[in-house]
């Protein structure tokens, strides 16, 4: 695989910080997990309870996008809001 040229680097950079860069694997992992044990649409605070140092608000601006785009993922994972 050929590295990235100037532009694309820059292009993947500008998408990292529209998303979400200050989630980690582990953080993804708790939520889903949260999901998996309160089911969808429960409090953002009992979300964030379950993820470490995410507030309820972060965990809220997180959900929301998750419900449009979890389809996409690949993997097992495949829950139903």
């Amino acid at each position: 695989m050929e590295p990235l040229n100037e532009e694309e680097e820059e292009r993947k950079n500008a998408y990292i910080e529209q998303g979400f860069p200050d989630w980690s694997r582990r953080d993804f992992q708790q939520f889903i997990r949260a999901l998996e044990t309160y089911g969808w649409g429960e409090s953002y605070d009992v979300y964030a309870s379950e993820i470490q140092e995410k507030t309820p608000e972060e965990v809220e601006r997180y959900y929301k996008v998750f419900v449009k785009k979890w389809r996409t993922l690949s993997g097992e994972y495949s829950p139903s809001p």
